[in-house]
């Protein structure tokens, strides 16, 4: 369960939360580090990116890309990002990848050990 908290953010009080939070986490920071993409507004650097209209996700710029990176502890990591329009990111994750349903936002299992789907916002 997620509550706010005094300061007004919100406090995340439950470890699959905390997990979540920490793939999807770790997923952007990879992609920044990669330069991937920025955190400003139409900021998306991968190859495959073609730019749509960015005002919404059936406008969204097409070509995802994957991208790996290693999570402490040596936990091996596949991801993804999409453009999701309106300057946001579709990212996934999964832990000890299957190599394979990345582009499915369900996928679960069939993607990896461990599966997170999230979107950054950038405006």
């Amino acid at each position: 369960m997620s509550t706010i908290s005094k300061t007004g953010l919100y406090k995340i009080n439950s470890l699959r939360k905390k997990a979540w939070r920490n793939m999807i986490v770790a997923g952007v920071n990879a992609g920044l580090e990669q330069k991937l993409f920025t955190l400003e507004a139409g900021g998306n650097l991968w190859p495959e990116y073609q730019p749509g209209d960015g005002k919404s996700d059936a406008n969204a710029g097409s070509g995802a890309h994957y991208y790996s990176f290693d999570f402490p502890g040596g936990i091996p990591v596949q991801a993804y990002v999409k453009d999701a329009g309106f300057d946001e990111l579709s990212i996934r994750v999964a832990f000890w990848p299957t190599g394979e349903f990345m582009e499915c936002p369900n996928a679960g299992f069939l993607a990896g050990e461990v599966y997170a789907v999230g979107w950054l916002e950038r405006r």
